[in-house]
């Protein structure tokens, strides 16, 4: 996260980063790509943001950039020895709060 990118910026659904009623559509990547993507559009079809997931092994990534790239949150691993456990535990960073928000 960066949150000089977002810091100054309005959310733009009356402070929320998507509408109450969106269309998700997942986004076709080649079949060696790391990373996924889900589109979300407003209901009149424009073109809201993204959730992205990249998976590295070690290093996984979920979070949410808007149309311009800026990234608005990210889930990680809280630690080094999260990756090996058996169940996942991310910690949520919001950018524009920043860390530990």
């Amino acid at each position: 996260c960066n949150s000089a990118v977002v810091d100054h910026v309005e959310p733009p659904y009356g402070g929320q980063l998507v509408p109450d009623r969106m269309i998700l559509g997942l986004r076709v990547t080649p079949m060696a790509s790391w990373t996924a993507y889900v589109d979300v559009y407003s209901q009149d079809g424009r073109h809201v943001g993204y959730f992205y997931k990249a998976n590295f092994w070690l290093f996984i990534r979920f979070g949410f950039a808007d149309p311009q790239h800026r990234i608005w949150f990210e889930a990680k691993y809280p630690t080094f020895m999260s990756r090996f456990r058996w169940g996942v535990a991310y910690a949520l960073e919001r950018c524009h709060v920043g860390a530990g928000a």
